[in-house]
């Protein structure tokens, strides 16, 4: 069976860092804190939240190249397809789109790729709507949102067989940002992995 591992920002054990390294496939997201590579900074695909301030910054002071999981990856993925940002994502204010700032940093995101030799993907639109139907998300009033995390769940039960592929998850915390539905994605994860569709491994370290 191949070994998909999808590591969350949330607090990872160290046993499960040195499991992670093992896998064929690993998604990390946006800035890995620190805490979760001291056993290893292996990536196969880092996903950028392309629609969100922090990531532009990211891009915009040119972040990524000390990144180590940023250089590690193979792969950099936008989770959010233009015609999602067009028509769902919340927009920057006039000040702050005269300071530069945008909706949409897929096309920054791609070149940040092309610089340093990486493959670039952005999902398609049909996985955040499906992902909002399964949250209970309406998505027309742009005041939740489906978790980065999220996404990388559904695009793996969506593009990976259980024939061959185990899914696994790690540093889901179900806590951050207050527009994202923390309470149905734990509800919905949780169900699939009392369903045995992927491995929902405990947050951090034991005490």
């Amino acid at each position: 069976m191949i070994r998909v591992a999808i590591v969350g920002n949330g607090p990872v054990a160290k046993r499960d860092q040195a499991e992670i390294a093992q896998a064929k496939v690993i998604f990390r997201f946006n800035r890995v804190p620190e805490a979760n590579r001291t056993e290893s900074v292996a990536t196969t695909h880092l996903v950028l939240a392309n629609s969100t301030k922090q990531i532009g910054t990211y891009l915009t002071q040119r972040a990524y190249l000390a990144d180590p999981c940023f250089s590690a990856a193979r792969t950099i993925v936008a989770p959010h397809a233009p015609q999602i940002v067009a028509a769902y994502m919340r927009k920057p204010n006039l000040l702050s789109r005269l300071k530069g700032r945008r909706a949409d940093w897929a096309e920054a995101c791609a070149r940040a790729a092309a610089d340093t030799g990486k493959s670039f993907a952005i999902w398609p639109a049909s996985l955040y709507l499906t992902a909002c139907e399964t949250l209970g998300i309406d998505p027309v009033p742009r005041t939740m949102f489906p978790s980065t995390g999220f996404l990388a769940v559904q695009h793996a039960r969506d593009s990976y067989p259980p024939e061959t592929h185990q899914i696994h998850l790690y540093g889901f915390g179900f806590q951050g940002w207050k527009r994202h539905d923390w309470p149905a994605e734990a509800r919905v994860l949780r169900g699939w992995a009392d369903e045995g569709a992927l491995t929902l491994h405990p947050v951090g370290d034991p005490p």
